[in-house]
Protein backbone atom coordinates (compact mmCIF):
# COMPACT_ATOMS: atom_id res chain seq x y z
CA UNK A 1 0.00 0.00 0.00
CA UNK A 2 1.39 3.88 -0.81
CA UNK A 3 2.53 5.71 1.96
CA UNK A 4 0.39 9.49 1.24
CA UNK A 5 2.35 12.07 2.89
CA UNK A 6 0.10 15.42 3.55
CA UNK A 7 2.29 18.62 4.46
CA UNK A 8 0.12 21.34 6.04
CA UNK A 9 -2.16 18.29 7.27
CA UNK A 10 -3.24 20.56 10.59
CA UNK A 11 -5.16 23.11 7.99
CA UNK A 12 -8.42 23.69 6.54
CA UNK A 13 -7.78 21.41 3.23
CA UNK A 14 -4.93 19.36 5.02
CA UNK A 15 -7.31 18.18 7.41
CA UNK A 16 -10.27 17.46 5.56
CA UNK A 17 -7.74 15.47 2.67
CA UNK A 18 -6.41 13.44 5.56
CA UNK A 19 -9.86 12.48 6.43
CA UNK A 20 -11.17 11.10 2.94
CA UNK A 21 -7.70 9.54 2.62
CA UNK A 22 -8.05 7.38 5.91
CA UNK A 23 -11.47 6.81 4.54
CA UNK A 24 -10.55 5.24 1.76
CA UNK A 25 -8.26 2.87 3.42
CA UNK A 26 -4.69 4.74 2.35
CA UNK A 27 -1.84 4.83 4.56
CA UNK A 28 -1.35 8.93 5.75
CA UNK A 29 1.91 10.54 6.94
CA UNK A 30 0.77 13.84 8.08
CA UNK A 31 3.41 16.36 8.55
CA UNK A 32 2.56 19.39 11.08
CA UNK A 33 4.54 22.12 13.17
CA UNK A 34 5.04 21.22 16.59
CA UNK A 35 3.33 23.88 17.44
CA UNK A 36 -0.01 22.78 15.46
CA UNK A 37 -3.47 22.52 16.39
CA UNK A 38 -4.12 18.58 15.21
CA UNK A 39 -7.40 18.59 17.09
CA UNK A 40 -9.34 18.09 13.87
CA UNK A 41 -7.04 14.92 12.99
CA UNK A 42 -8.17 11.63 13.92
CA UNK A 43 -6.80 8.80 15.89
CA UNK A 44 -6.35 6.41 13.71
CA UNK A 45 -3.90 3.17 13.09
CA UNK A 46 -3.46 4.39 9.44
CA UNK A 47 -2.21 7.65 10.42
CA UNK A 48 1.11 8.52 11.34
CA UNK A 49 2.11 12.55 12.80
CA UNK A 50 5.52 13.78 12.25
CA UNK A 51 6.86 17.33 13.12
CA UNK A 52 8.54 19.24 10.82
CA UNK A 53 8.31 23.02 8.95
CA UNK A 54 8.70 23.90 5.38
CA UNK A 55 11.66 26.37 6.49
CA UNK A 56 13.09 22.87 7.71
CA UNK A 57 14.84 21.04 4.65
CA UNK A 58 15.85 18.46 6.89
CA UNK A 59 12.64 17.47 8.67
CA UNK A 60 11.16 17.31 4.71
CA UNK A 61 13.64 14.92 3.70
CA UNK A 62 12.56 12.78 6.95
CA UNK A 63 9.26 13.07 6.39
CA UNK A 64 9.15 12.33 2.53
CA UNK A 65 11.19 9.08 3.31
CA UNK A 66 9.51 6.07 2.21
CA UNK A 67 6.30 8.08 0.86
CA UNK A 68 4.95 7.08 -2.91
CA UNK A 69 2.91 10.00 -3.09
CA UNK A 70 2.77 13.81 -1.71
CA UNK A 71 0.11 16.21 -1.18
CA UNK A 72 2.24 19.59 -0.44
CA UNK A 73 -1.05 21.52 0.82
CA UNK A 74 1.53 23.66 3.38
CA UNK A 75 0.69 27.26 3.29
CA UNK A 76 -0.22 30.90 4.76
CA UNK A 77 -3.40 31.61 4.07
CA UNK A 78 -3.62 34.93 5.61
CA UNK A 79 -4.87 38.62 4.63
CA UNK A 80 -2.69 39.95 7.53
CA UNK A 81 0.42 42.93 6.72
CA UNK A 82 1.57 42.29 10.66
CA UNK A 83 4.64 40.60 8.92
CA UNK A 84 5.07 41.61 5.39
CA UNK A 85 7.09 39.40 3.50
CA UNK A 86 6.07 36.34 5.66
CA UNK A 87 3.63 34.86 3.30
CA UNK A 88 4.99 35.10 -0.17
CA UNK A 89 8.74 33.90 1.44
CA UNK A 90 6.85 30.85 3.21
CA UNK A 91 4.97 29.93 -0.02
CA UNK A 92 8.64 29.89 -2.34
CA UNK A 93 10.78 28.80 0.37
CA UNK A 94 8.36 25.77 1.05
CA UNK A 95 7.80 25.14 -2.00
CA UNK A 96 11.25 25.00 -3.12
CA UNK A 97 12.00 22.91 0.00
CA UNK A 98 9.74 20.12 -0.10
CA UNK A 99 10.13 19.81 -4.45
CA UNK A 100 14.01 19.53 -3.20
CA UNK A 101 13.38 17.52 -0.31
CA UNK A 102 11.14 14.80 -2.80
CA UNK A 103 14.17 14.46 -4.99
CA UNK A 104 16.68 13.74 -2.35
CA UNK A 105 14.16 11.24 -0.85
CA UNK A 106 13.16 9.60 -3.75
CA UNK A 107 10.48 7.00 -4.37
CA UNK A 108 7.85 9.99 -5.09
CA UNK A 109 5.97 8.90 -8.02
CA UNK A 110 3.73 12.30 -8.02
CA UNK A 111 3.07 15.14 -5.97
CA UNK A 112 -0.32 17.21 -5.77
CA UNK A 113 0.22 20.92 -5.48
CA UNK A 114 -2.24 23.06 -3.62
CA UNK A 115 -2.38 26.44 -5.42
CA UNK A 116 -5.03 29.22 -5.83
CA UNK A 117 -7.76 30.60 -7.96
CA UNK A 118 -5.28 33.66 -5.99
CA UNK A 119 -3.34 32.39 -9.24
CA UNK A 120 -5.57 32.48 -12.07
CA UNK A 121 -6.80 35.71 -11.13
CA UNK A 122 -10.17 37.95 -11.43
CA UNK A 123 -12.11 38.98 -14.41
CA UNK A 124 -14.46 42.29 -14.64
CA UNK A 125 -17.09 40.33 -16.64
CA UNK A 126 -19.21 38.05 -14.75
CA UNK A 127 -20.62 36.24 -17.57
CA UNK A 128 -17.29 35.00 -18.43
CA UNK A 129 -15.39 33.06 -16.00
CA UNK A 130 -11.92 32.34 -16.13
CA UNK A 131 -10.30 28.92 -16.54
CA UNK A 132 -6.81 27.26 -16.64
CA UNK A 133 -5.36 29.09 -18.97
CA UNK A 134 -5.21 32.65 -16.90
CA UNK A 135 -2.67 33.74 -14.62
CA UNK A 136 -3.52 36.83 -12.47
CA UNK A 137 -1.33 39.89 -13.16
CA UNK A 138 -0.77 43.72 -12.51
CA UNK A 139 1.61 45.74 -10.09
CA UNK A 140 -0.65 46.08 -7.22
CA UNK A 141 -1.33 42.73 -5.94
CA UNK A 142 -1.78 42.01 -2.37
CA UNK A 143 0.90 39.61 -0.86
CA UNK A 144 -1.27 36.47 -0.80
CA UNK A 145 -2.47 36.88 -4.50
CA UNK A 146 1.44 37.14 -5.36
CA UNK A 147 2.36 34.30 -3.14
CA UNK A 148 0.38 31.96 -4.59
CA UNK A 149 1.26 33.32 -8.11
CA UNK A 150 4.41 33.28 -8.01
CA UNK A 151 5.24 29.94 -6.06
CA UNK A 152 2.44 28.16 -7.89
CA UNK A 153 4.46 29.06 -11.16
CA UNK A 154 7.91 28.04 -9.09
CA UNK A 155 6.29 24.76 -8.59
CA UNK A 156 6.13 23.88 -11.87
CA UNK A 157 9.31 25.17 -13.57
CA UNK A 158 11.37 23.13 -10.76
CA UNK A 159 8.58 20.15 -10.65
CA UNK A 160 9.96 19.98 -14.73
CA UNK A 161 13.93 21.12 -14.02
CA UNK A 162 14.00 17.71 -11.19
CA UNK A 163 12.20 15.49 -13.18
CA UNK A 164 9.30 15.42 -10.50
CA UNK A 165 5.30 15.02 -11.91
CA UNK A 166 3.26 17.51 -10.20
CA UNK A 167 0.31 18.60 -10.86
CA UNK A 168 -1.25 21.82 -9.23
CA UNK A 169 -4.89 22.45 -7.90
CA UNK A 170 -6.72 25.73 -7.54
CA UNK A 171 -9.48 25.58 -5.31
CA UNK A 172 -11.59 28.75 -5.48
CA UNK A 173 -13.23 30.18 -1.98
CA UNK A 174 -12.97 27.25 0.15
CA UNK A 175 -15.86 27.01 2.96
CA UNK A 176 -16.70 24.25 5.04
CA UNK A 177 -15.84 22.33 8.77
CA UNK A 178 -12.43 21.36 10.17
CA UNK A 179 -11.38 24.81 10.22
CA UNK A 180 -9.57 25.67 13.65
CA UNK A 181 -8.06 29.39 12.36
CA UNK A 182 -10.92 30.24 10.91
CA UNK A 183 -9.46 31.01 7.34
CA UNK A 184 -10.41 34.26 5.87
CA UNK A 185 -12.70 32.65 3.29
CA UNK A 186 -14.59 30.63 6.44
CA UNK A 187 -13.80 34.40 8.38
CA UNK A 188 -16.82 35.65 5.95
CA UNK A 189 -19.72 33.39 7.32
CA UNK A 190 -17.96 33.72 10.92
CA UNK A 191 -18.33 37.62 10.65
CA UNK A 192 -22.02 37.51 9.52
CA UNK A 193 -23.30 35.26 12.24
CA UNK A 194 -21.73 37.63 14.49
CA UNK A 195 -23.04 40.98 12.29
CA UNK A 196 -20.17 42.31 11.74
CA UNK A 197 -20.88 42.64 7.83
CA UNK A 198 -22.84 46.06 7.93
CA UNK A 199 -22.49 46.40 4.51
CA UNK A 200 -21.33 45.06 0.92
CA UNK A 201 -19.59 45.46 -2.38
CA UNK A 202 -19.89 45.39 -5.65
CA UNK A 203 -18.50 42.01 -6.53
CA UNK A 204 -18.53 38.45 -6.41
CA UNK A 205 -16.46 35.10 -6.15
CA UNK A 206 -16.88 31.07 -6.32
CA UNK A 207 -17.60 28.98 -2.84
CA UNK A 208 -17.04 25.26 -2.71
CA UNK A 209 -17.26 22.72 -0.21
CA UNK A 210 -13.88 21.96 1.44
CA UNK A 211 -14.61 17.97 1.24
CA UNK A 212 -15.10 18.42 -2.62
CA UNK A 213 -11.97 20.31 -2.95
CA UNK A 214 -10.32 17.03 -0.73
CA UNK A 215 -11.92 14.88 -3.21
CA UNK A 216 -10.23 17.03 -5.95
CA UNK A 217 -6.88 16.68 -4.75
CA UNK A 218 -7.06 12.97 -4.88
CA UNK A 219 -8.43 12.62 -8.26
CA UNK A 220 -6.03 14.96 -9.24
CA UNK A 221 -3.66 12.38 -7.72
CA UNK A 222 -5.01 9.61 -9.54
CA UNK A 223 -6.26 10.77 -12.85
CA UNK A 224 -4.16 14.72 -13.34
CA UNK A 225 -1.65 15.24 -16.46
CA UNK A 226 1.74 15.89 -15.13
CA UNK A 227 2.07 19.91 -15.64
CA UNK A 228 -0.98 20.51 -15.60
CA UNK A 229 -3.54 23.08 -13.20
CA UNK A 230 -7.39 22.12 -12.73
CA UNK A 231 -9.63 24.42 -11.05
CA UNK A 232 -11.77 22.99 -8.21
CA UNK A 233 -14.83 25.64 -7.65
CA UNK A 234 -18.11 25.34 -7.22
CA UNK A 235 -20.78 28.23 -7.83
CA UNK A 236 -20.25 31.58 -8.93
CA UNK A 237 -22.44 34.69 -7.04
CA UNK A 238 -22.11 38.01 -6.34
CA UNK A 239 -21.29 39.12 -2.34
CA UNK A 240 -24.79 40.52 -2.01
CA UNK A 241 -26.55 37.05 -3.00
CA UNK A 242 -23.85 35.39 -0.72
CA UNK A 243 -24.79 37.38 2.02
CA UNK A 244 -28.88 36.77 1.34
CA UNK A 245 -28.02 32.93 1.12
CA UNK A 246 -26.38 33.15 4.77
CA UNK A 247 -29.35 34.73 6.30
CA UNK A 248 -32.02 32.90 4.85
CA UNK A 249 -30.09 29.68 5.95
CA UNK A 250 -29.09 30.90 9.37
CA UNK A 251 -32.51 33.00 9.88
CA UNK A 252 -30.13 36.52 10.30
CA UNK A 253 -30.94 40.06 8.39
CA UNK A 254 -28.16 40.62 5.52
CA UNK A 255 -27.08 43.90 5.23
CA UNK A 256 -29.17 46.14 2.75
CA UNK A 257 -26.58 48.65 2.28
CA UNK A 258 -24.16 48.59 -1.25
CA UNK A 259 -21.47 50.50 -1.06
CA UNK A 260 -20.03 52.92 -4.10
CA UNK A 261 -16.32 52.23 -4.38
CA UNK A 262 -15.55 55.92 -3.58
CA UNK A 263 -17.19 55.91 -0.41
CA UNK A 264 -15.76 52.05 0.61
CA UNK A 265 -12.01 53.12 0.18
CA UNK A 266 -12.65 55.92 2.19
CA UNK A 267 -13.90 53.52 4.75
CA UNK A 268 -10.81 51.54 3.89
CA UNK A 269 -8.17 54.44 4.62
CA UNK A 270 -9.85 55.21 8.10
CA UNK A 271 -9.77 51.40 8.73
CA UNK A 272 -5.74 51.55 8.10
CA UNK A 273 -5.44 54.38 9.74
CA UNK A 274 -6.80 52.94 12.93
CA UNK A 275 -5.02 49.69 12.68
CA UNK A 276 -2.11 51.64 12.50
CA UNK A 277 -2.72 53.37 15.90
CA UNK A 278 -4.12 49.84 17.53
CA UNK A 279 -1.56 47.59 16.24
CA UNK A 280 -4.00 45.57 14.30
CA UNK A 281 -5.16 43.92 11.08
CA UNK A 282 -7.97 46.77 9.20
CA UNK A 283 -11.18 45.48 8.57
CA UNK A 284 -10.38 46.20 5.12
CA UNK A 285 -7.07 47.82 3.16
CA UNK A 286 -7.37 50.50 0.29
CA UNK A 287 -5.19 47.73 -1.88
CA UNK A 288 -8.30 44.99 -1.39
CA UNK A 289 -11.37 47.16 -2.24
CA UNK A 290 -9.15 48.61 -5.39
CA UNK A 291 -8.71 44.13 -6.17
CA UNK A 292 -12.41 43.33 -5.20
CA UNK A 293 -14.80 46.52 -6.51
CA UNK A 294 -16.17 45.71 -9.79
CA UNK A 295 -13.91 42.58 -10.00
CA UNK A 296 -15.53 38.88 -9.80
CA UNK A 297 -13.58 35.66 -9.14
CA UNK A 298 -15.66 33.43 -11.27
CA UNK A 299 -14.25 30.00 -12.48
CA UNK A 300 -15.03 27.40 -15.01
CA UNK A 301 -13.96 23.99 -13.65
CA UNK A 302 -14.98 22.26 -16.43
CA UNK A 303 -11.14 20.75 -17.42
CA UNK A 304 -11.49 19.29 -13.54
CA UNK A 305 -14.73 18.03 -14.35
CA UNK A 306 -14.13 16.32 -17.71
CA UNK A 307 -10.40 15.22 -16.88
CA UNK A 308 -10.87 13.89 -13.27
CA UNK A 309 -14.68 13.18 -13.07
CA UNK A 310 -14.71 16.83 -9.96
CA UNK A 311 -18.46 17.74 -8.60
CA UNK A 312 -19.10 19.84 -6.74
CA UNK A 313 -22.45 20.34 -3.81
CA UNK A 314 -25.02 23.16 -3.99
CA UNK A 315 -23.64 26.20 -2.34
CA UNK A 316 -26.91 26.37 0.11
CA UNK A 317 -25.57 23.03 1.24
CA UNK A 318 -22.33 24.02 1.60
CA UNK A 319 -23.48 27.49 3.62
CA UNK A 320 -25.93 25.20 5.92
CA UNK A 321 -23.17 22.60 6.84
CA UNK A 322 -20.54 25.56 7.69
CA UNK A 323 -22.83 27.42 9.55
CA UNK A 324 -23.86 24.29 11.54
CA UNK A 325 -19.90 23.75 12.30
CA UNK A 326 -19.17 27.10 13.53
CA UNK A 327 -22.43 27.51 15.56
CA UNK A 328 -20.98 23.90 17.37
CA UNK A 329 -17.14 25.08 17.06
CA UNK A 330 -17.20 28.84 17.59
CA UNK A 331 -14.34 30.54 17.25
Amino acid sequence: MALNLVTGASGHIGSNLVHQLLEQGEKVRALVRASSNVSQLPAHSNLELVHGDVYDRASLIRATEGCSLVYHTAAVYSLSRKNPGQILDTAMQGTRNILEAIKVAGGVRRVVYTSSVAAVGTTIDPSSPLNEESWTSGDDLDEYTRAKLESEKLAHSLAKELGIDLVAVNPSLVLGPMDNKPTPSNKVVVDFLAGKIPAYLETGFSTVHVGDVARGHILAMQKGRAGERYILSGENIKLGAFLELLGTVSGKKPPGLKLPRFLALGMAHVFEATAAITKSDPLATVQSIRGLYGRYGYYDCAKAKRELGYTFQSLEKTARETIAWFQEHPV
